[in-house]
């Protein structure tokens, strides 16, 4: 059984589904992954300077180096 704690379920028409099916087939991912590419693009350009990276990261360095660390 998935662990409801680290996935949830969303419902959407079939309409939006087959689009769906057919961004993710083209781009070779699975409907999951494309799901979250598309809300990772679609956050990142409405909060730009929000930094949600891990430790490492380019955007982490960078943030860390403004602070002094």
């Amino acid at each position: 059984m998935t662990d409801t704690k680290q996935y949830k379920s969303v419902a959407v028409d079939l309409a939006t589904h087959k689009k769906l099916v057919k961004l993710s087939t083209e781009d070779h991912r699975k409907v999951s992954q494309q799901i979250s590419k598309l809300v990772f693009d679609a956050y990142k350009e409405r909060y730009p300077n929000e930094v949600n990276a891990g430790i490492g990261s380019a955007a982490w360095m960078k943030k860390a180096k403004c602070r002094g660390l």
